[in-house]
């Protein structure tokens, strides 16, 4: 029974490790191939020949910007609505160590 339970354990682990890293590479791929095609035309036009590699780096550069986007637009969003949610809530008794209803105590220049 223990080798059993072992055995169970182990491939469910390999299962829930395996799955995403093949979904991830694979929808990489699609994207990677998707953007060589759109972009090694004009690369192709613009240096007078196939260069290896810009298609990836291209989608590296997407994969970037996108994520600089997310992270300054939808960021803020998200930290404002948190903030909105926090600035409801009704304190009840001190937030700080020392008994005080809050640490900050002086302003900072």
């Amino acid at each position: 029974m223990a080798f059993r339970n072992w055995l169970k354990v182990r491939l469910i682990a390999g299962f829930f490790v395996t799955v995403p890293a093949v979904a991830t590479t694979w929808i990489l791929w699609v994207f990677w191939s998707g953007i060589d095609d759109i972009f090694a035309p004009m690369y192709a036009h613009l240096f007078g020949r196939p260069v290896p590699g810009l298609g990836f780096l291209t989608a590296i550069a997407i994969i970037f910007l996108l994520g600089s986007f997310a992270r300054n637009v939808f960021g803020r969003r998200v930290l404002a609505i948190g903030d909105t949610v926090l600035l409801k809530v009704e304190q009840k008794g001190p937030a700080c160590h020392t008994g005080a209803p809050t640490c900050f105590f002086r302003v900072a220049k």
